[in-house]
């Protein structure tokens, strides 16, 4: 038999030997590395840009891809206090009422051109001139992104989806 102090030698010097074995193991696999060879090219955003017209006291919208990859669009407008908005011929375009923003319903293809969107503009304040009053439209853009089902994958806050075609 082994006696109690030849046996508390042979753990420590277990220990000692797997922990040298750990160490050395851990020190490899955390300080390796491998050199990648050749480039690719990665382009994520697109680039967008809104068209807007001024006649008959409204505006008419529309935005441009111009970038080359798809893109899904939203757009806002925004003015003076009290004014309300009257939209014409929304058919592609879907509204959410708990954020202000106007959803393209359908993908925006590169080098494509969201269909119009018209505001009229009412109740405009009685103070304020016309050639005076700051109607601001703001528009935002993501390239598409597609889930495992091909709905689109969109930033938080954006909680429409659209069906990829």
């Amino acid at each position: 038999m082994i006696s109690a102090k030849k046996r508390i030698l042979l753990i420590i010097f277990v220990l000692t030997l797997s922990a040298f074995v750990t160490v050395g193991i851990s020190y490899a696999y955390f300080t390796d590395y491998d050199t990648a060879k050749g480039t690719a090219s990665v382009k994520l955003s697109g680039e967008t840009v809104i068209k807007e017209e001024f006649q008959d006291n409204k505006k008419i919208i529309s935005v441009y891809n111009r970038g080359d990859g798809d893109a899904v669009v939203r757009v806002g407008i925004f003015g003076p206090d009290g004014m309300q908005f009257e939209y014409e011929n929304p058919s592609d375009w879907y509204h959410d009422d708990g954020d202000d923003f106007w959803y393209y319903k359908s993908i925006l293809p590169a080098k494509g051109t969201t269909s119009k969107i018209t505001v009229k503009l009412d109740n405009i304040p009685k103070d304020v001139e016309l050639s005076e009053m700051d109607i601001t439209v703001v528009h935002e853009s993501v390239p598409v992104a597609l889930d495992d089902d091909g709905y689109c994958i969109v930033p938080d806050g954006w909680e429409k989806v659209v069906k990829a075609e």
